[in-house]
């Protein structure tokens, strides 16, 4: 089913108030809000591509369909008159859950098990020519940066080859 076309470019800020007031009433995203409108107007599912065009003109044009304006109004309507019900309009109370906690608390914690962790095996790690890969500094593991903060954590004097005044020029 294709997108009506009659999209007029309306007093911006209104509109984008509108559409967020109207979503915020029935604690819904505005692509949601977009679908409702959508099956009230046509009394049909919409084409996602179709109700995506739409969707994308109002974000990056802030053109608004007169559906969707129209359905806004009965919204805002309703909640000035005290009759608002969402469940009217087709808003499913258990789909409005609030998302779920995030997990950067863990990521950080993760983290950071990770680098106690990483620099004593740093300051362990041995190199030896004649089994192992060549390497730019002998003395480290390769990873001059990582060598050096882990020996500066320690309090030990970094590897020979990652003193500047030690090094060959």
């Amino acid at each position: 089913m294709k997108a009506p076309k009659q999209y007029h470019q309306h007093e911006h800020s209104e509109d984008l108030q509108l559409v967020m007031d109207a979503a915020g009433l029935l604690q819904i995203r505005e692509f949601d809000l977009f679908r409702l409108a959508w099956c009230r107007w046509r009394g049909d599912e919409p084409d996602e591509k179709a109700l995506e065009e739409c969707f994308a003109a109002y974000m990056f044009q802030q053109t608004l369909p007169p559906w969707v304006r129209h359905f806004c109004r009965e919204v805002l309507g309703r909640e000035r008159d005290g009759r608002l019900d969402p469940a009217e309009f087709g808003v499913d109370p258990v789909a409005r859950r609030e998302p779920p906690v995030g997990l950067g608390k863990a990521f950080v914690g993760v983290t950071v098990a990770v680098l106690i962790v990483l620099f004593p095996l740093l300051l362990e790690a041995t190199h030896d020519p004649r089994t192992s890969a060549p390497l730019a500094c002998e003395t480290g593991i390769g990873m001059q940066f990582f060598t050096g903060l882990a020996h500066a954590l320690a309090g030990r004097e970094p590897p020979r080859c990652l003193r500047p005044e030690l090094k060959p020029k």
